[in-house]
């Protein structure tokens, strides 16, 4: 049940197979998991000296796409992952290649009433558009709307979980 987890010990980062069929799944798991060995494998080291029993595991699991309350260290993972795959300054000058300004999902074009497509579709096609013109095909469409989002370039839409792991 698990994507992938860091052996403290060992100093292992292991993958789970069963997403090495997506590359950007791959590539943001390692990504995150170097992000534990920098952020958190000093401290618990450090506070782990004299407690050999303690958990000698960071992983992260299946179950962490499900809930809504996650662990603040996965969190920071997560974030660490998504700076160093996708660059704020590569980001930005991906976008406004095709965009003037954010775009808000939830404003009502003209167009729309034509041609109705749910908020989420629209920030997936901006997300593979920005993939393509920043040549990002490390990552996933997921992780890009999430950057995206992240960086209040794409609003009116909330971060997106995945539906593969359910």
């Amino acid at each position: 049940d698990c994507q992938g987890g860091t052996l403290i010990k060992e100093k292992t980062v292991i993958i789970n197979e069963n997403i090495s069929h997506h590359k950007g799944w791959t590539n943001f798991t390692a990504a995150h998991e170097i992000g534990h060995i920098v952020l958190h494998v000093p401290i618990h080291e450090s506070q782990n000296v004299e407690k050999e029993s303690e958990q000698e595991i960071i992983s992260r699991k299946v179950a962490y796409f499900e809930g809504n309350k996650k662990e603040l260290k996965e969190l920071q993972a997560d974030k660490f992952a998504a700076f160093l795959l996708m660059p704020s300054e590569l980001i930005k000058k991906a976008f406004y290649k095709n965009y003037k300004k954010p775009v808000n999902l939830r404003k009502k074009r003209i167009l729309d009433l034509f041609f109705r497509k749910p908020a989420f579709v629209k920030g997936y096609q901006i997300a593979e558009e920005i993939i393509q013109i920043g040549k990002f095909d490390n990552v996933s469409k997921m992780a890009m709307l999430n950057r995206l989002i992240g960086m209040r370039l794409v609003r009116g839409l909330s971060y997106q979980k995945s539906n593969a792991t359910q």
